[in-house]
């Protein structure tokens, strides 16, 4: 696969890669972190911590297949890149990131459960864990057809600098007009239309108890807000991406606003960031986790350098 002639300057290409590279790795070490401790902890071995294992996993791949790929992609100064390569790329813009819109459409399903339907969901655990599976199985198998379409329907890649992105050449112009809606409407559209009805539901459930609710329900509430602001970031930072590529299929917009594109999607870099951050600072169980992790591994290094010495 070819990579485009660039007209950015050598030295402003290398600033930004100086940038994506320790972005990416943090987001990787950060998501691998959350992983572990999700794990190691045993009261996290529940559908949302489920959920939360499925986002960081789909972050630590962001994170190696756009991210860090688009770091060396802009550091090496040759005209090629494995095909390999951009297909990894591709493969997390087009299943990936829509796979993460299903998680956090579960996960809506999931409190909207648990607050709106108490009783039934703590007394038939098995019915809810397999209800969530079931709807993991199927949100990452409903993703895939548009992956396989746009690699297999493609009759060229090429990496063009100035997006630090793949493009794909579809020669059919029906096919190019009917898959963006297709993908948006499937993989964005449905799942923000289950997510609202899914909190307006929690809403009606959580104002009228107001201050009467116990303890059980005080604690799937907290873990819905988590879960809410992590649906709003991931609504903030994509919806600007979607506006744009909708913008760029329906009207052929000149890859002159690839500065548009850097910014918008730098939004969805952030957003990795943040994942980490949100789940350590409104999960108990999350932070003791930690806590407990690092303490074994303190007392690991504590007990091999004292053998040592």
């Amino acid at each position: 696969m070819n990579q485009s002639e660039s007209s950015i300057p050598r030295s402003v290409t290398l600033i930004e890669a100086c940038i994506l590279a320790p972005t990416g790795i943090t987001i990787l070490v950060s998501s691998v972190l959350v992983l572990i401790v999700v794990g190691r902890t045993s009261k996290l071995h529940t559908i949302p911590g489920l959920l939360i294992a499925c986002l960081s996993f789909a972050d630590a791949i962001t994170a190696v297949g756009d991210c860090l790929f688009s770091a060396v992609a802009l550091i090496q100064t040759t005209q090629f890149i494995p095909d390999w390569a951009c297909h990894i790329q591709l493969l997390v813009v087009n299943y990936i990131v829509p796979v993460q819109s299903g998680i956090i459409m579960i996960s809506a399903i999931d409190r909207c459960g648990a607050i709106v339907f108490p009783l039934e969901y703590r007394t038939r655990p098995t019915a809810v864990n397999t209800l969530a599976v079931c709807l993991l199985m199927i949100v990452l198998s409903y993703n895939l057809p548009t992956y396989l379409a746009v690699i297999f329907l493609s009759v060229n890649q090429l990496y063009i600098v100035e997006l630090s992105a793949c493009v794909v050449d579809i020669q059919s112009m029906i096919v190019m007009q009917i898959l963006p809606v297709v993908h948006y409407v499937l993989d964005f559209g449905f799942p923000a239309v289950i997510i609202v009805i899914c909190y307006v539901l929690i809403g009606k459930r959580v104002r009228p108890a107001g201050n009467q609710q116990n303890r059980s329900l005080l604690e799937q509430i907290k873990i819905c807000k988590m879960l809410f602001i992590i649906t709003a970031l991931y609504i903030a930072s994509f919806l600007p991406m979607l506006c744009y590529l909708m913008l760029v299929y329906n009207f052929q917009l000149a890859n002159e606003n690839y500065m548009v594109y850097k910014a918008i999607r730098w939004l969805r870099y952030l957003n990795g960031l943040s994942d980490g951050i949100i789940f350590y600072s409104m999960s108990r169980s999350f932070q003791t986790g930690c806590r407990s992790l690092f303490r074994k591994e303190q007392k690991k290094l504590v007990t091999v350098t004292s053998t040592t010495v």
